[in-house]
């Protein structure tokens, strides 16, 4: 039996619980072989979102971005669900402006990648990400 993955990517907004109304969502597969991170630094800094989603980071990779972000997002999360850290194209990582909890959500024994659940937590209100 075939299986098929999907990635959902959902940009939201927030109103009423923040001072500007939205909450900045942005997705990036920065692609676990490129070894430059200026493209992906310049488009993270570019996009002003609030939390950043990332794909296949390499551990390198994530140190760089992690160092050169380190004032603007202060909360970091980097981890691989899927098979304990042996393959890049299955971590992910979170970067954000305001504290979460992340959970990682395994695959099946016989699946291919696990998945990552944030929750982000801005004053009263809890935004839920997947």
């Amino acid at each position: 039996m075939k299986r098929y993955y999907y990635i959902l990517a959902v940009c939201m907004a927030v109103s009423a619980a923040l001072a500007d109304d939205t909450l900045r969502i942005a997705t990036l597969n920065v692609n676990a072989g490129i070894t430059d991170t200026t493209d992906a630094l310049g488009a993270i800094r570019a996009s002003e979102a609030d939390v950043v989603l990332l794909q296949e980071p390499n551990p390198r990779m994530m140190s760089e971005l992690s160092n050169a972000l380190r004032d603007e997002y202060r909360h970091t999360d980097y981890a691989s669900p899927g098979h304990d850290h042996r393959y890049y194209i299955d971590r992910l990582a979170i970067l954000s402006k305001h504290p979460f909890e992340a959970r990682f959500i395994h695959p099946e024994a016989d699946g291919a990648f696990g998945s990552q659940l944030a929750v982000i937590h801005i004053g009263d209100l809890d935004v839920q990400l997947l």
